[in-house]
């Protein structure tokens, strides 16, 4: 078991969405402490070793709200002692697709879905753990975990209306509490940064409203 580590995700939004519960326990027995999710849905592969992958900004929609809500929501129940933090860095047209978030916790290891038997996980492996160390801090000896591939077996995609960019704005700001902060924050927090282009400010309430807490 490790105490941080970074759940790759390359599947289809549409597909993702129905399986987050099964995601999420598959990945939650590997992790100790935080669980970092990062969605790659339009990412492409390399096709050999001398190449890099193209990571693709990921569009704010209404499906890709949907998909960061699951995620915390679930969490609840399917890993409810991990500390679950879904990355945005590569949202928006002005995001950075090779991730440049800064971590709090290195990550100790890539958890990835399994692939099918006919695809190069040796490939994939070096793909990935190139794209990680890119952009994210990682330990020295970071590994390499493989997940069931519990993607969902929907073949008719998601209706255009999930699919639309929403109205996304320079600069964005909002309030709260924030005292133990918990899924509902985190999804309020995650919702503010996908809507956001230039600038989020976040108020949060002194300590003579937080002590009636």
């Amino acid at each position: 078991m490790f105490s941080s580590g970074l759940l790759l995700l390359s599947n289809p939004l549409h597909r993702l969405l129905p399986s987050v519960d099964r995601i999420l326990a598959a990945a939650a027995p590997h992790i100790q402490d935080v669980l970092y999710v990062h969605l790659l849905p339009d990412y492409m592969p390399k096709k050999d070793q001398h190449q890099m992958g193209h990571p693709a900004p990921v569009v704010c929609s209404p499906l890709l709200r949907q998909v960061v809500t699951q995620f915390y929501a679930r969490s609840a129940s399917q890993c409810q002692n991990l500390d679950l933090r879904v990355l945005l860095t590569n949202v928006g047209e002005a995001s950075d697709t090779f991730g440049g978030g800064q971590i709090q916790h290195p990550c100790e290891v890539v958890l990835l879905p399994e692939l099918s038997s006919d695809s190069q996980p040796e490939l994939l492996k070096a793909n990935m753990l190139e794209y990680a160390a890119a952009g994210f801090q990682v330990s020295r000896d970071i590994q390499v975990e493989w997940i069931p591939n519990l993607d969902s077996t929907i073949n008719t995609g998601p209706p255009q209306s999930i699919l639309q960019p929403c109205k996304v704005f320079k600069e964005v700001c909002l309030g709260g509490t924030f005292d133990r902060l918990h899924n509902g924050h985190k999804i309020l927090l995650s919702e503010a940064a996908m809507m956001c282009t230039r600038r989020l400010v976040v108020g949060v309430t002194d300590s003579n409203m937080t002590s009636s807490e």
